[in-house]
């Protein structure tokens, strides 16, 4: 049997992601430039999130990712991303029938979809964002020890860890090196700088953004909105990455019942119809949510965490970026007292009994659950 051509092949990875899972009837929740919608086997949250303009979809809480609408379609009807055989070749012909693809075949056969038109039914996936590849961890832990001694915590930072909430003690604060990232850019820029002249040039580093300069020229700095920096270890204690509580939440505007939409302000807010360019509704956030006569729901959501990451974006002078992820960080979490004996580089095992393990939801109630004499 001949194979299926390339070209064939390269309109299928080309598909826009999001726009495919919504053909298969999966509901999304647009946030950022990501869509998240449902695992197979039901749940109460969102976990699947799709990133079509990394031509990736990772189904968070389980081992299933893909980079395709193939792997997304056999994931969907076979649980199994990776289809093979027979399989792999009806999900091309489902996958191109969906899509309203022309499949060619090496020898120059063709095979039409039903209905085909010559005009692919889901749209092509946006341009690529072009980022750094992450370094590893070993070189990350470096940078982000060094970036740690520029940024100490602050008074606001510490109060709300002492809090109620948090129960924490100084202690446990000092040794677990929670950091606060500043809003100065003058502080970032000499930080990121000094870094620089002394480890090299951060290319692949999380956090840290090569940006367009006037007069003095293009210069490292460092990006991320301002917070409590919570740093994430993996099982050799290196620090590979940094979660950011904001100081202020991060609102995001939604709109339930129309699709095109543009909202516009931060502090004065327009939700506007993307077809017509008329204002659908004018006001503030503590306003929201709010049920527009014709039935459309606009919300907002607030978000208190975030990675330290960056990206690149020439549009606003950002010539390099590296983000949090792929694979994103995941913490380690040990007692204090642990801690304070576990050297960058070793194995966690050489330090305490890993034969049991808790999986947890954030690194700041990992650390609630270990107090500082815990063994």
């Amino acid at each position: 049997m001949s194979r299926i051509s390339q070209r064939t092949m390269d309109q299928i990875e080309e598909l826009d992601l999001a726009d495919f899972a919504e053909m298969l009837g999966d509901p999304l929740k647009k946030e950022g430039r990501h869509f998240f919608t449902y695992r197979n086997g039901g749940e109460k949250t969102p976990s699947l999130c799709i990133t079509p303009d990394m031509r990736m979809w990772t189904a968070f809480g389980s081992t299933e990712s893909g980079r395709n609408a193939i792997s997304y379609y056999g994931y969907r009807k076979w649980n199994n991303p990776y289809p093979s055989g027979k399989d792999f070749i009806e999900a091309v012909k489902d996958v191109a029938q969906i899509a309203g693809i022309l499949i060619e075949y090496e020898d120059g056969r063709k095979w039409e979809p039903t209905g085909y038109t010559g005009i692919p039914k889901i749209k092509q996936a946006p341009p690529m964002i072009p980022e750094n590849t992450k370094k590893d961890n070993p070189t990350l832990d470096r940078y982000f020890r060094r970036l740690m001694n520029e940024f100490p915590i602050i008074s606001a930072h510490k109060t709300h860890l002492t809090s109620e909430k948090r129960k924490m003690n100084d202690h446990q604060i000092q040794v677990r090196q929670y950091r606060s990232l500043t809003d100065n850019k003058q502080a970032r820029y000499y930080a990121a700088s000094k870094i620089s002249k002394e480890f090299g040039e951060p290319e692949g580093i999380p956090g840290f953004m090569f940006v367009k300069g006037t007069s003095t020229g293009n210069y490292w700095t460092i990006g991320g909105k301002p917070g409590l920096l919570i740093p994430f270890r993996d099982i050799s204690n290196h620090i590979s990455g940094f979660q950011i509580r904001y100081d202020k939440p991060q609102i995001e505007i939604a709109v339930k019942g129309i699709e095109n939409v543009k909202v516009h302000g931060s502090e004065q807010i327009k939700v506007v119809d993307g077809d017509t360019g008329s204002i659908m509704w004018d006001g503030r956030e503590e306003q929201l949510p709010i049920v527009l006569p014709d039935g459309v729901e606009i919300i907002s959501k607030r978000r208190w965490y975030g990675w330290l990451a960056s990206k690149s974006d020439p549009v606003k002078g950002i010539l390099k970026g590296t983000s949090s992820g792929d694979p994103a960080p995941y913490h380690c979490a040990v007692p204090t007292s642990i801690l304070e004996k576990w050297r960058p580089g070793q194995s966690v095992q050489d330090v305490m009994d890993t034969s049991t393990i808790w999986w947890g939801e954030g690194p700041l109630k990992g650390a609630k659950r270990f107090p500082t004499t815990a063994n």
